[in-house]
């Protein structure tokens, strides 16, 4: 019964063994994907600056059947060295402050 017990161990030791050179070999033999080399854009698109007074409206859905959920309205209150965003829904009423 020990004879048994440790041949299995040695299976186990030799299999485990095996196994991970058979997959080294694999992926050492992988060649390194090459691609089309892109430069950097030349420029950033300018963005308008925000005003005192933007308003956004979005629907928020529910993701199974599309049901509107709430509507959101987002306004720019300040705009300075930090712009500050209100926001308040329908149904959730006034949300946090976005700075």
């Amino acid at each position: 019964m020990a004879a048994e017990f440790i041949q299995i161990n040695y299976l186990r030791k030799l299999l485990a063994i095996s196994l991970s050179v058979i997959l080294t070999g694999c992926i050492s033999s992988q060649p390194f994907p090459e691609g089309i080399k892109l430069s950097q854009p030349l420029s950033p698109p300018t963005v308008r600056a925000p005003r005192v007074g933007q308003e956004w409206v979005y629907q928020v859905r529910n993701v199974f059947n599309q049901e509107i959920i709430d509507t959101v309205t987002e306004k720019v209150v300040s705009v300075g060295a930090e712009i500050r965003i209100t926001g308040s829904g329908v149904k959730s009423g006034p949300l946090p402050d976005e700075i």
